[in-house]
């Protein structure tokens, strides 16, 4: 039975107010932060700074995410030692004894993560308070001990990250293909022949059958939402919810072979999403469905969409809820290269894909490697 200890035995919570400053500083809010991976962040000064930038940190601190069901941990380092950070983050400072590579995997893990959810509260936004966060534990082994756990998680991880490094690399090559073949879609460098998708296959919206009546949900067809589109997959992950035969017929069909985009989401940002069906689905109403014809390829035009979300987006309504209505999804001209060149492409894409796939089982091989390794070290 591994040693359980309160957590206050391992980390101090250190609460470091921004005092008046002069210039400017880089200011991390907890959206900056995807993991444990930086991006986008801002500098703010002083007199202008958002009233949650107000906590300092250094070098070797530990920051996560307060908010329920969001694993965002960052260890403090040489390179960031500066940073304002929000207060939606935790801040605190490895106790002697502790290990803070140690602590930084441990906050990062399955087990950490649902204790922490357990103890969130708040009528909208449910986060952990510094209150609640001192009722957690934590497993307690020899400093030398922690020490070979950290080098042993270090490198599971560091495979792990090499996986998904490899991904992104495909992607940029996907890209930088496309670009080479057919210019940017929006300033058609190539000045390739552009069409509107109106006029280049069928456009569907999707709906949703009448929750009023139970005979319309099922397991006869996988009916999709946004939640299915919006993943590092190519393709249309599966639905949680079906529909019955009935509710088939008074819903919205996708064929094997379109392309579903969303264009109707609660923030802009998810505007533009997309995947290829890899078979018959009924989507909401949240979806456009794209059935090419003759004129342009699934791959072409799945791909112009991936790299270039501005397409979609432009058409959108703008307000607070993005929304691109079926008449103005229908009016966005992409690129229609020869059917030569599209040809080309789509042998390319498919020997990218198929590495995805393989690329994909593996990363996630390493990662139910790497969360077995942090059960047997934590739980």
């Amino acid at each position: 039975m591994i040693k359980q200890v309160n957590i206050t035995e391992s980390v101090e919570i250190m609460n470091n107010r921004v005092k008046p400053f002069s210039g400017q500083r880089r200011y991390l809010a907890t959206g900056d932060l995807s993991g444990d991976e930086i991006s986008g962040i801002a500098p703010v000064d002083f007199e202008t700074k958002p009233s949650r930038a107000d906590l300092l940190v250094d070098e070797g601190d530990i920051i996560i995410a307060r908010m329920k069901a969001t694993n965002k941990v960052l260890l403090i380092d040489q390179t960031n030692k500066d940073l304002i950070v929000s207060t939606g983050f935790l801040t605190f400072r490895p106790r002697k004894g502790f290990d803070h590579t140690y602590l930084t995997h441990f906050f990062r893990s399955e087990i950490f993560q649902r204790q922490k959810d357990q103890h969130c509260s708040g009528a909208t936004q449910k986060a952990i308070n510094n209150g609640a966060f001192e009722k957690l534990s934590i497993p307690s082994y020899p400093l030398v001990e922690q020490k070979k756990i950290a080098e042993t998680l270090n490198c599971a991880d560091a495979l792990r990250q090499k996986r998904e490094q490899s991904l992104r690399l495909l992607d940029e090559f996907l890209h930088a293909t496309f670009l080479d073949s057919f210019g940017d879609p929006i300033t058609n460098p190539k000045g390739i022949l552009q069409k509107k998708i109106g006029d280049l296959g069928q456009v569907i919206t999707g709906n949703t059958p009448s929750r009023q009546k139970s005979e319309y949900y099922g397991n006869y067809i996988e009916w999709i939402k946004s939640d299915n589109i919006n993943t590092p997959q190519f393709t249309l992950t599966q639905a949680e919810e079906y529909l019955s035969e009935a509710g088939a017929k008074v819903g919205r069909m996708a064929p094997n072979g379109s392309v579903l985009v969303t264009c109707i989401a609660g923030t802009p940002s998810c505007i533009g999403n997309i995947a290829m069906a890899d078979r018959d689905v009924a989507f909401n109403q949240q979806i456009n469905a794209f059935v090419p014809g003759k004129e342009i390829s699934q791959k072409v035009f799945f791909t112009q969409i991936l790299f270039c979300k501005q397409l979609v987006r432009q058409a959108s309504t703008n307000s607070m809820k993005g929304m691109v209505s079926k008449g103005k999804f229908s009016e966005i001209k992409i690129l229609v290269p020869p059917k030569e060149q599209q040809s080309r492409f789509d042998e390319i894409f498919d020997k990218v894909a198929n590495m995805r796939t393989q690329y994909q089982m593996s990363a996630l091989e390493l990662n139910n490697q790497l969360n077995a390794l942090t059960q047997k070290y934590f739980s």
